[in-house]
């Protein structure tokens, strides 16, 4: 919705002797707050918080309320989304992914927030940002435009697997912890 703000997680990375001492989880609550006033600012409600995570990091984003997003696939079965982060690297002179094509599946988590319950517009929304702005390059940064086309073509086919997914799927959304 137009009157809604989203907040992309971040990745908070610490060297190995600065771990687990709350730097990170700081940086997020800080962060959080100020994405609140912005919205609050412009007029708008900060409503979702969202991210990728791997299982390394999980329990760190479930302590801030940021769950794994599952689709009812069946009678009282719950899938969790597949979701993919879309490579971030390109061959410049043809487009394509310089690392796995596929990209890197990896754990969608969000938090709703003021009581919203999960909704596949606001993850779909949500996701697209996410992938437009890790990555989508700019034409500027391949050597034709047909470079950039195969780009922008490899980076939509993984979007709309994902939409897909969710929109074939009508159940309902919830959220769980990997616990």
């Amino acid at each position: 919705p137009k009157d809604e703000m989203v907040f992309i997680g971040a990745y908070g990375i610490t060297e190995k002797e600065n771990q687990r001492q709350g730097i990170v989880r700081e940086l997020y609550i800080s962060s959080m707050m100020q994405a609140a006033s912005d919205a609050h600012v412009h007029g708008k409600q900060l409503s979702t918080i969202i991210g990728e995570s791997t299982s390394d990091s999980e329990k760190v984003w479930n302590s801030l309320e940021r769950k794994r997003v599952y689709v009812q696939t069946g009678p009282k079965q719950y899938t969790e989304v597949p979701y993919v982060q879309a490579p971030l690297d390109f061959n410049r002179r043809t487009g394509a992914p310089t690392g796995d094509p596929d990209g890197v599946p990896e754990h969608l988590q969000v938090n709703f927030l003021g009581g919203r319950e999960p909704d596949k517009n606001r993850v779909i929304g949500a996701v697209t940002n996410i992938r437009n702005w890790c990555s989508l390059w700019p034409r500027k940064a391949f050597n034709s435009h047909q470079a950039h086309t195969n780009h922008l073509q490899h980076v939509e086919e993984i979007g709309q697997a994902f939409n897909k997914f969710l929109l074939t799927n009508p159940g309902e959304l919830k959220l769980f912890s990997a616990d």
